[in-house]
């Protein structure tokens, strides 16, 4: 195998690991916890966290995605036919677009959805939310948690499919 693949294949699951980590960590670990100890503990927590947190996922899907289209490409020297007749194909094919789905949901939908929820309680300066504000904060809280686990589920058919297409 060519060093330079090497790299790519090394970036690939180096970035896979933390996206993946992180996508688990947060919907199965951090978010639940941080429910169960309340809003006083969860929202100074994830406004701390998320900011930092959430470029660094995006930027690892990001990676992730182009890491994987070059092994893809290189594994069947640019034979892309083969990923709609092969069972194989099929596979990285599935995972191909359960990571796009992912990382739609996490740019279209949790991102403008945290972003919406980080003002609005930017504007509470330590006081209680107005009746308006906490019905916004709630329906966007649902919002958030239903894109979660949709996220949650797309990244574990994209890690699942890569073993899976080995063996097809």
């Amino acid at each position: 195998m060519e060093d330079w693949l090497s790299i790519v294949r090394l970036l690939h699951v180096l970035f896979g690991v933390f996206w993946v980590g992180s996508v688990f960590f947060t919907v199965l670990i951090l978010k639940p916890r941080l429910a169960k100890l309340g809003p006083n503990f969860e929202k100074p927590v994830m406004g701390a966290l998320m900011p930092r947190v959430v470029p660094a996922m995006f930027t690892s899907a990001i990676i992730v995605f182009v890491t994987g289209s070059i092994i893809t490409f290189n594994m069947r020297a640019g034979d892309l036919g083969s990923l709609l007749t092969t069972g194989w194909g099929l596979m990285i094919s599935l995972g191909i677009v359960a990571t796009l789905a992912a990382i739609s949901v996490g740019l279209g939908g949790l991102t403008p959805t945290g972003i919406k929820m980080g003002k609005i309680s930017g504007q509470l300066d330590g006081q209680p939310p107005t009746p308006a504000q906490a019905t916004t904060l709630a329906r966007l809280g649902r919002r958030m948690d239903v894109l979660e686990r949709v996220d949650f589920a797309l990244v574990l058919i994209a890690v699942a499919t890569m073993p899976l297409a080995r063996f097809m």
